[in-house]
């Protein structure tokens, strides 16, 4: 049997914090939580242009990174995880791998687990109100539900089982919304970690009679789970509380537990007449839930969450979180002091800047379903990219290089269009048939299409005569009025030749309005853009 619950660290939270420590991308703040398999670390996720964003890692302890078996759970959580989207789970952003180190990067959530409120509750021996219990274990429910109803990328189920559904596995934050997490030994279809015949997983009291017995179990465990978790919840007590494992696993085993209202009685408490009425209304729920026959539970998580909000009303998001600040006020302002000595002390010992610049990807790397690329980052450790990336995208590297290219190829046209045209500039005769050409074109308007640029014929380019020794500019000449027209798509342009007539008309033959291609505003020379 293995505990998956991570206890407060405490002293974190007292002493003087120490400064974060860099492992990829993210900044690492003292632990603020730990467990037999990992610490559980506020971290600062550091990206370009001042971006940053505060986020928990879940650090694979050291002497654990090694183990093949530790590794690949941690990796099935990871991949569990991330295909379960729902408000009321906790979503897993990155995986981390450098150094000998393994994190899971998951959203922080502000606000106090399910389990510290529960025993400030049991300490004061006041019960938590019946629609806050209820709003609480309908959301964990509705998180539940989409666990068992997430899908592989060919929509194919992935029959997720949590199998650690506690009070310590459920955030209330402080925006009111509880918040299912910790997948790290949840089972799937498609785990690669596979439980050891005679191992079963999981804590004592929120197992259900087929886990205890090692027989095969479905989604309907988890369930059960919820429903000791609801138990718990009204009775205001541990289920197993004053009872040796033996014995609680023999009732537990052989359906003997009792009822809601049973434990209610037999501690003594006395109920008002709402509160019994509530509890009278849930009970059979309760009951249901925690089955001993798998088959006489809830199908669903989803069927049990309808059937309590049908009993009962739950509580609004601003109510459950008004009283989550007002219960669990100490424990909020401690972990807002963590995270303030945190902050300050990044800001009094800021990180070695990076001695070389960030590598860059010459190609595309594409990764294989499941998989967690990375890339060298500016520290020389390697950055992690979000954990569902299928192809890592290679950097543009900064530099003059496009614009130089750019200016070569308009360098290439001028001269290309140049030398198309040039013939008919070699004499100085030849200027008084081009301005006659001109005053023969219409003028061009703006429009919605524009002609494509005629291919330049390499060959007579190269076979065109050498300049003259000058060319004489053209008076300047005066654009007439613009008229709106069509233009046509431009013809392919004539082939250069050695001479050209001084004659308009036979300039006019080959396209006079693409000879030339070109007109005088004043004596600013204007390309035509159909001629282009």
């Amino acid at each position: 049997m293995r505990a998956t619950a991570e206890r407060e660290t405490g002293t974190s939270e007292l002493s003087i914090a120490k400064p974060p420590e860099r492992v990829g991308r993210y900044l690492l703040y003292p632990p603020i939580a730990q467990g037999g398999m990992a610490t559980v670390h506020t971290a600062r996720l550091v990206g370009a242009e001042g971006f940053n964003r505060l986020v928990a890692a879940k650090r694979l302890h050291s002497h654990l990174a090694d183990d093949p078996e530790f590794v690949a759970m941690f990796h099935d959580e990871a991949r569990i995880a991330s295909r379960v989207h729902h408000a009321n789970v906790v979503p897993v952003l990155d995986v981390v791998t450098v150094e000998g180190e393994l994190i899971l990067v998951q959203e922080y959530v502000h606000g106090v687990p399910l389990s510290h409120l529960m025993k400030l509750a049991r300490t004061s021996t006041t019960p938590i109100p019946t629609s806050i219990a209820v709003a609480i274990l309908t959301g964990v429910l509705a998180g539940l539900h989409a666990a068992h109803e997430a899908k592989d990328d060919d929509d194919h189920p992935l029959e997720i089982i949590h199998r650690d559904v506690s009070p310590q596995n459920v955030m209330v934050s402080v925006d009111g919304v509880p918040r299912l997490l910790d997948f790290g030994i949840a089972k799937a279809r498609t785990s690669s970690h596979h439980t050891r015949e005679g191992i079963f997983k999981g804590k004592l009291g929120y197992m259900a009679a087929e886990q205890l017995k090692m027989q095969p179990f479905d989604r309907t465990a988890d369930v059960y789970a919820a429903g000791v978790v609801m138990w718990e919840l009204l009775v205001n007590d541990r289920v197993h509380d004053g009872k040796s494992e033996l014995t609680f696993v023999n009732m537990v085993v052989n359906g003997t537990m009792p009822t809601i209202l049973e434990a209610i009685e037999k501690r003594g408490t006395i109920l008002d007449e709402k509160r019994r009425r509530e509890l009278t209304a849930l009970a059979p729920i309760v009951s249901c839930a925690m089955a001993v026959n798998a088959r006489d539970r809830f199908a669903t998580a989803s069927e049990m969450m309808w059937a309590i909000l049908s009993a009962t009303p739950a509580a609004s998001t601003v109510e459950i979180a008004e009283w989550v600040k007002t219960t669990g006020k100490e424990y909020l302002e401690r972990r807002d002091k963590t995270l303030a000595a945190n902050e300050e002390s990044l800001r009094t010992t800021k990180p070695a800047a990076p001695k070389s610049g960030v590598q860059k990807t010459a190609e595309p790397v594409v990764m294989q379903s499941g998989a967690y690329p990375v890339s060298p980052n500016a520290h020389g450790s390697i950055e992690s990219v979000p954990l569902d990336a299928r192809t890592q995208v290679a950097q543009r590297s900064s530099g003059p290089w496009p614009w130089v290219v750019l200016t070569l190829a308009f360098a290439v046209m001028g001269v290309a269009v140049g030398l198309r045209y040039r013939p008919m500039l070699e004499s100085p005769g030849n200027m008084a048939g081009v301005r006659d050409a001109f005053d023969a074109v219409p003028n061009m308007a703006a429009s919605a299409s524009v002609a494509l640029p005629a291919p330049i014929d390499t060959e007579d380019a190269s076979n065109a005569p050498t300049p003259s020794s000058g060319v004489r500019a053209a008076p300047p000449h005066t654009r007439p009025p613009v008229q709106p027209i069509t233009p046509s798509r431009a013809a392919t342009a004539p082939r250069a030749t050695a001479t050209v007539s001084a004659s308009a008309s036979a300039s006019s033959s080959a396209k006079a309005d693409c000879n030339p291609p070109f007109y005088f505003d004043g004596s600013k020379k204007v390309f035509k853009l159909n001629c282009l």
